[in-house]
């Protein structure tokens, strides 16, 4: 059985910090489907980045603006950021 990953979501202009035992409390709380959010971290960067590379998709534009200006981590990535 695979452990679930811990996720912080991200403002960096409030400086708000989020944080959710699993990535399917994360979508829930942002009104996403657990497998966006499952993508977006799986390509290890922070969804902004994403969205640059993707910015002709204008479903993953939709979507990213459920989020509010939080940028989604890994605890593990937030961890390297946060020290």
């Amino acid at each position: 059985m695979q452990k679930a990953i811990k996720v912080v979501a991200y403002n960096p202009t409030t400086e708000e910090e989020l944080h959710f035992n699993c990535k399917a409390k994360c979508a829930k709380y942002f009104g996403l489907k657990a497998n966006t959010v499952i993508r977006w971290l799986d390509n290890g960067r922070p969804v902004i980045e994403l969205l640059i590379d993707l910015d002709r998709n204008q479903v993953e534009i939709e979507k990213q603006s459920k989020l509010n200006g939080f940028e989604l981590f890994t605890i593990n990535e937030w961890s390297v950021f946060d020290n």
